[in-house]
């Protein structure tokens, strides 16, 4: 086996006969690997967190500051409320006594009024909608509402198997199980602890549903609830015994 691959990174253990798990661009034991992954995905997720609440803290300032020239320019050209309330108050009270006094000399003081009132309502649209384009305009000029921060997911580090060639005329040894839990001493390669040889299994790392053999570079020691719980590589317990 080449050197630049014959032992772990971090345990430096012999990998010539075990399986080797590549992640990312290091080269480990399958024990070495599961824990490692575990801290490198708690790093990434911390780091993407990180960022995600940058963002947003730097969105929730932009957004304040929007707000505020916003609300500031609305309330320099706040409707005149009271104004229309008086013209809608004085043109009902003279239309409704419009009639009731004939007199020529009361038609002439509404007369008058009545224009008095219509000139209003005619200072009142024209000023309205001056005000309106004049809104308008100062909206146009400001900076858009800044977007909401598209929320940045943690990328999972990427492990695979290290596939090496196996001899065309090697065939696995008929007692793998036995040399497979002496090699691992007995540990789980999962969780890392010890067990008694009743509670421990033969992993196949590479399953044999997808053409996984039988040679211990293929085959990790792990107990019994960690072989129902494993997932790496498309590996699924059919019938796991500590999963309800």
């Amino acid at each position: 086996m080449p050197t630049s691959y014959s032992c772990c990174e971090i345990c430096d253990i012999t990998l010539a006969n075990r399986p080797i798990i590549k992640l990312e661009s290091t080269l480990l034991c399958y024990r070495c690997a599961k824990s490692e992954e575990v801290k490198q995905n708690r790093i990434v997720s911390e780091k993407t967190e990180l960022i995600n609440q940058s963002r947003s803290n730097t969105y929730n300032k932009e957004i304040e500051i929007y707000n505020k020239q916003r609300s500031s320019i609305l309330s320099n050209h706040s409707d005149d409320k009271g104004c229309l309330v008086i013209l809608i108050l004085a043109s009902i009270f003279m239309i409704s006594h419009l009639f009731s006094n004939t007199r020529e000399t009361v038609w002439v003081v509404y007369n008058i009024i009545l224009g008095v009132i219509a000139l209003g309502w005619y200072i009142y649209i024209t000023s309205t909608r001056r005000e309106n384009e004049e809104l308008e305009s100062e909206l146009k000029q400001m900076k858009k509402a800044p977007n909401q921060p598209e929320i940045q997911y943690a990328k999972p580090v990427e492990i695979s198997i290290f596939h090496r060639p196996v001899p065309t005329d090697s065939t696995p040894s008929n007692n793998y199980r036995k040399e497979v839990l002496e090699r691992d001493q007995y540990t789980c390669q999962s969780c890392s602890a010890k067990k008694a040889s009743k509670n421990l299994e033969v992993h196949h790392v590479k399953p044999q549903s997808q053409g996984g053999d039988d040679f211990l570079t293929n085959l990790v020691c792990l107990c019994i609830s960690c072989h129902d719980r494993e997932k790496w590589f498309g590996h699924r317990r059919k019938y796991p015994t500590t999963i309800k």
